[in-house]
């Protein structure tokens, strides 16, 4: 087996469990490799103020009103189309971070503890298919299910690697905090839960939220009214438990996409049944809803919505970042291997090949280049709406901004090695005056 640099974030797992290629074997309840690096995504990297919201009904505080993710709705688009190494595996992993967060909305998903870590696993190799497992922290059985599913629909895509491919492994870590992310909990008070409720049942109004496939998600606040009804009950009968809402109520001043998107919720949120409650209630929702698969920020947003908006950005740019070093990386291998040859015998490869190879090698360091340079403008945003919120209190988005600042003149000063490395042919001696010095660079954490 090919040793890993210890700096690597995709790393190799070591199982005897195999199964074809095409499908995903998945395992609840493995334990976390102690010696292996990973990388985090999930949480917020600020520590500012909460960002689920409560509200006030008469005299009730109504917690559980949090936003959520538009790209949780569908499965992420696939990043890798070839063959892939262990750093577009480590981004595959990545990009299911919306879907993995959502599993942890759930309180029987997560157990008592405020934060929870989620450990997805994954080992590719050539024959072989796909090995994958999850375990992690303060998680239940559910739980781990629920991110098994998740984590194996963003792997669906990826295509068997070809036999004579190294294997590739990669682990990434997703945190949830109850303080910075949405999750639900439950028995603060009847409306909370109630609203509670609701949040859950976000995933299945995913229909109600095309119109803003295209255009800009805003706030919607609705109100369902809950009527205790009073008749008259014979001996045989029983007080029911839960009802309908009496009536869902919706601003009126909206225009025609958000109209659409709220009528659909009204009626969702009718067919759902609540908890009777002692005479009459009004339980107070606001639909917060951003959405990570596009870019940048959200116009008419408030600042800790496009915050987490930009979060959301910010690791699709990394995975985004990863999949460019990954196809670096083996343009720098396959070149290598070339040169050797070249080197061991000069008539088995041709100078016009070597040519090629390394304008190849160029075309995939600009790729990576630009990929690190769309990762510091999303941090940048992202660090603009930190300041609106609560300004004093960047200081670990600006030293990832500095690092990924670091990672940019890296990769351009290694655009530059290649290019040196390039064949150049002087009059009278022929044969590439120097070779290629593949360079492995890793990826800072988004």
């Amino acid at each position: 087996m090919r040793r890993i640099p210890a700096v690597l974030l995709g790393v190799f797992i070591l199982s005897g469990v195999l199964l074809a290629p095409g499908c995903v074997n998945v395992h609840r309840g493995s334990s976390r490799p102690e010696d292996r690096g990973v990388v985090t995504v999930g949480g917020s990297p600020l520590v500012i103020t909460s960002f689920t919201s409560t509200v006030t009904s008469s005299v009730t505080r109504v917690t559980n009103i949090s936003y959520f993710d538009m790209a949780a709705c569908v499965t992420p688009p696939p990043l890798v189309k070839d063959v892939f190494s262990d750093e577009q595996l480590m981004a595959t992993l990545a990009t299911a971070r919306a879907q993995v967060l959502e599993c942890l909305v759930p309180p029987e998903h997560r157990g008592s503890g405020p934060q929870t870590r989620a450990v997805a696993t994954v080992l590719a190799r050539p024959g072989a298919g796909l090995e994958l497992t999850v375990g992690g922290e303060n998680l239940t059985q559910p739980g781990e299910r629920c991110v098994l599913k998740a984590v194996a629909a963003a792997l669906a895509n990826l295509p068997p690697l070809p036999a004579g491919w190294p294997p590739a492994g990669a682990q990434v870590e997703f945190v949830h905090g109850l303080d910075v992310l949405p999750g639900v909990k439950r028995g603060v008070n009847d409306l909370s839960d109630a609203a509670g409720q609701i949040r859950l049942a976000m995933p299945s109004f995913c229909p109600c939220f095309e119109p803003w496939r295209d255009s800009v998600p805003r706030e919607i606040e609705i109100v369902v009214n809950l009527r205790k009804k009073v008749r008259i009950l014979s001996p045989a009968e029983n007080e029911p438990d839960s009802m309908q809402p009496t009536r869902v109520y919706l601003p009126g001043d909206l225009a025609a996409r958000d109209a659409r998107v709220a009528a659909c919720l009204q009626e969702r949120v009718q067919q759902m049944s609540f908890r009777v409650p002692r005479l009459e209630a009004d339980v107070p929702y606001y639909f917060q809803v951003i959405d990570s698969n596009r870019d940048g920020p959200l116009p008419g947003l408030p600042a800790w919505l496009q915050h987490k908006q930009m979060e959301g950005v910010r690791n699709r740019r990394f995975a985004e970042m990863a999949v460019a070093l990954g196809a670096r990386s083996s343009a720098a291998r396959n070149y290598d291997a070339l040169v050797r040859r070249y080197q061991q015998n000069n008539k088995s490869i041709k100078v016009d090949a070597l040519t090629r190879a390394c304008q190849g090698l160029l075309t995939t360091d600009d790729a990576w280049v630009d990929a690190v340079r769309r990762k510091l403008e999303a941090e940048r945003l992202a660090l603009l709406t930190a300041e609106e919120m609560e300004p004093g209190h960047t200081e670990r988005l600006a030293e990832q901004i500095a690092r990924t600042e670091q990672s940019l003149t890296s990769a351009s000063e290694v655009r530059k090695v290649d290019q040196g490395a390039c064949p150049r042919i002087v009059k009278g001696l022929g044969p590439p005056l120097s070779a290629p010095v593949p360079i492995q660079l890793t990826p800072f954490m988004p």
